[in-house]
C-alpha cells in the first residue's frame, strides 16, 4: 500500500471516527430535539427500543414532515442509494463495475422517471401538499446535517430530492422487485424451452396451465431473437418483499372484543439495512405507530388510536411476457404495423437503445445487444402495470393513518395497481379485507 494511500485512509477513519462521536447523541435513549420544518415545530426523541419518536400536530403534513426527516436521520445512505438505484445514475455517482451497469441498465430499461412524471401530473392539490411535506422533512436532514462517511470519501454530495425521486423510489421498490417473482418463473419456463426443445415435462409440473403450448409455440421461443437470460438479471440489491402472510379477527371473537391482527412480510433478512424502518408518532388526538418503506411517504403496517392495518404482496399475474414481431423498428399489431418508441441512454460511456410500443410493451434485449439499434425479428416484450391513475405513491394512501373508519382506509387503496392484500381493523370491532390490483389486456 502507497504512502499516499495510507494517509488517505488514515484520514478517512479520523473523520468518520469524529462524525460517529458527534452523531453519538442521536444514537442515546432520552435523548432529544425540537426542530422547526418549514414552520411546523416537532419534537424527535428516542424511546427504550431505541425507535425515533416525533411529536408535533395532529396533521398529515406534520406527520409526513417528520416521517421524511426520521427516514434520513436514521437511513441516509439508503434513502439515497434508492435514489441513484432507481433512476439508473448508480455509474455515474460511484466505482463502476458489472452489477452496476445491470442495475442501472435495468431502471433505464423501465424509465421509471417519465413515468413518475406523468403520475405527478395527476396528483391532486392534498396529494402534492402531503408529498411536498415529505420532501421538506428529507431535505431538511440533509440541509442541516453532515455527509455520512461513505459519501466524503466518495466525494457525493445528494442533491434535494423532490417528488418525483419519492414517486421513482415507489415505483422502483414495487415493480423492479415484486413483480420480478412473477416474471422470472415465466423467464425460466421460456428458457427452459428454449434450450431443451421440450415442454412436456413443464405440461405435467404446471398442469393445466401449459396445456396450450404446441411446437410451433416452441420454434416460436427458440428464434427470439436478443434472448436475455435469467443470469443477466441483476436484482440481487433490488429491496424486495419476498411473500408475506397476514391475519385478523374480528372483536366480536375476542376476549377483550378488540380485534386481533398479524403481520409477517417475509423480508430479504439478509440484506442490512431493512426495507422498511419502524417509527412513531404522536400528537393531541393522533398515535401513530408502524413501519414504512424507506424513500416512501406511506405507513403499510400499523396501528393508531383508531385503527390498524397491514398489507402483503398479493401474487397476482400483473406483469408478463409477450411475442413481438418486429420489422424496421416497427411493431405488429393485428397485422399492421406501428413505429416504435426509441429511446437511449449512455450508461459506463456505452449508448444503449431502448425500444417501446405505445401501449407500453417494453421490448427486452440482451445487454450485448442493446448497444445497437434493434434489428427485425422476434422479441421478447414485458408489460408492467404502471398507470399513472394510481399506486402507492399517488393515491390516497398517504392519509390511511388519518382516518377513523375501515370502511374509509378501504376506499383509498381501491386504486393502488399494485397486486396487494390489506388488512384493517377498528376500535368498534369490525374488520376488512381488501385486494386491489391491475391486470393488463392480452394480446
Amino acid at each position: 500500500m502507497s504512502f499516499r494511500r495510507l494517509v488517505f485512509l488514515s484520514f478517512g477513519v479520523l473523520v468518520g471516527y469524529l462524525l460517529c462521536k458527534i452523531d453519538w447523541q442521536f444514537q442515546q435513549v432520552g435523548w432529544t430535539t425540537t426542530l422547526n420544518i418549514t414552520g411546523s415545530s416537532i419534537t424527535f426523541s428516542r424511546n427504550k427500543d431505541m425507535i425515533l419518536v416525533a411529536e408535533g400536530k395532529a396533521t398529515a403534513e406534520d406527520f409526513l414532515k417528520a416521517l421524511g426527516w426520521s427516514h434520513t436521520h436514521d437511513r441516509y445512505v439508503q434513502i439515497c442509494l434508492y435514489r441513484l438505484l432507481s433512476q439508473g445514475k448508480l455509474s455515474e455517482t460511484f466505482p463502476v463495475n458489472e452489477k452496476s451497469f445491470q442495475l442501472d441498465f435495468r431502471s433505464k430499461q423501465l424509465d421509471l422517471i417519465e413515468n413518475s412524471k406523468e403520475c405527478y401530473s395527476r396528483l391532486s392539490r392534498e396529494e402534492l401538499q402531503q408529498a411536498a411535506a415529505y420532501i421538506d422533512g428529507i431535505n431538511f436532514y440533509l440541509e442541516s446535517s453532515p455527509r455520512p462517511i461513505e459519501f466524503i470519501l466518495l466525494n457525493y454530495f445528494p442533491d434535494p430530492f423532490t417528488i418525483i425521486d419519492i414517486l421513482t423510489i415507489q415505483k422502483f421498490i414495487a415493480f423492479a422487485g415484486l413483480n420480478d417473482i412473477n416474471l422470472q418463473v415465466e423467464k425460466l419456463i421460456l428458457e427452459i424451452i428454449r434450450e431443451t426443445g421440450q415442454s412436456g415435462f413443464l405440461k405435467e409440473l404446471f398442469y393445466p396451465h401449459l396445456n396450450n403450448i404446441t411446437q410451433e409455440h416452441i420454434e416460436i421461443y427458440e428464434s427470439l431473437k436478443d434472448f436475455r437470460a435469467l443470469a443477466d438479471h441483476e436484482t440481487a440489491h433490488i429491496p424486495k418483499i419476498t411473500n408475506s402472510n397476514n391475519w385478523v379477527v374480528a372483536g366480536k371473537l375476542s376476549k377483550t372484543g378488540f380485534p386481533l391482527m398479524g403481520s409477517d412480510p417475509h423480508m430479504d433478512i439478509i440484506k442490512l439495512p431493512n426495507i422498511f424502518y419502524e417509527s412513531h408518532y404522536v400528537a393531541d388526538g393522533l398515535r401513530v405507530f408502524g413501519l414504512s418503506p424507506v424513500g416512501v411517504p406511506v405507513m403499510l403496517f400499523g396501528k393508531t388510536q383508531n385503527i390498524s392495518f397491514s398489507i402483503t404482496f398479493g401474487m397476482l399475474d400483473m406483469a408478463d411476457y409477450y411475442i413481438e414481431n418486429i420489422k424496421d423498428k416497427s411493431y405488429e399489431r393485428n397485422g399492421d404495423f406501428f413505429p416504435l418508441k426509441e429511446r437511449t441512454a449512455v450508461i459506463q460511456d456505452q449508448v444503449v437503445f431502448f425500444y417501446e410500443t405505445s401501449d407500453g410493451h417494453i421490448i427486452e434485449r440482451n445487454l450485448e445487444a442493446s448497444g445497437e439499434p434493434i434489428s427485425t425479428g422476434k422479441y421478447l416484450s414485458i408489460k408492467y402495470p404502471m398507470s399513472p391513475e394510481g399506486d402507492l405513491a399517488n393515491s390516497k394512501i398517504f392519509n390511511i393513518v388519518m382516518e377513523k373508519s375501515i370502511f374509509r382506509c378501504m376506499e383509498l387503496v381501491r386504486h393502488n395497481t399494485l397486486g396487494t392484500n390489506f388488512l384493517f381493523a377498528d376500535v368498534k370491532g369490525n374488520i376488512a379485507y381488501q385486494q386491489v390490483f391491475s391486470i393488463g389486456k392480452s394480446l
